[in-house]
């Protein structure tokens, strides 16, 4: 059991694909016009229903889709996003998994429902908490060599986040 649990405590430490809510000011609660300020372009809501959130929209912002999920407290985001944001970005054996509601397909042209889709993979790779808000990022390519990508989305999602508090 505590070797369980050890295995565990360190898969969270090292596997987390998120970056710590940093709470600048622990009374700011971003609404979406926050976003809106910044240039992010709000598209549709999600149709997953994210306990105890307010709203849950995704957008772009610079050509990069962009979900967000806006609580009503910092704690509850901390508490209730979190692992929303973890369903949103889980990958089980490339296959796709119940609970991701954005798709894109690798590898090919054909859309996520069709059987030609070899590769589906959820639409976001990487999350932030701000405050009141998970921001959830898509693979953001910052350099190729060969057929090795590099992806930058923790990074976008940093930027996006400073972006927000540096607007205020």
């Amino acid at each position: 059991m505590k070797k369980t649990l050890l295995i565990l405590t360190i898969m969270l430490i090292f596997g987390c694909s998120c970056v710590a809510n940093e709470v600048s000011d622990p009374h700011k609660i971003y609404r979406l016009s926050d976003f809106s300020e910044i240039g992010w372009k709000q598209k549709k809501p999600f149709v997953t229903d994210f306990p105890q959130s307010d709203k849950a929209f995704w957008g772009y912002l610079k050509g990069h889709e962009v979900g967000l999920i806006l609580y009503p407290s910092s704690k509850l985001a901390n508490e209730y996003g979190i692992p929303a944001a973890e369903n949103q970005i889980e990958v089980i054996d490339g296959k796709k998994t119940i609970n991701v509601e954005r798709f894109v397909c690798r590898g090919n042209t054909g859309s996520i429902e069709s059987p030609s889709c070899p590769n589906p993979m959820p639409m976001y790779s990487e999350y932030v908490v701000k405050n009141n808000v998970v921001i959830l990022c898509e693979i953001v390519k910052s350099s190729m060599k060969g057929s090795k990508i590099k992806a930058d989305s923790t990074s976008f999602c940093e930027v996006f986040a400073k972006n927000l508090e540096s607007n205020q």
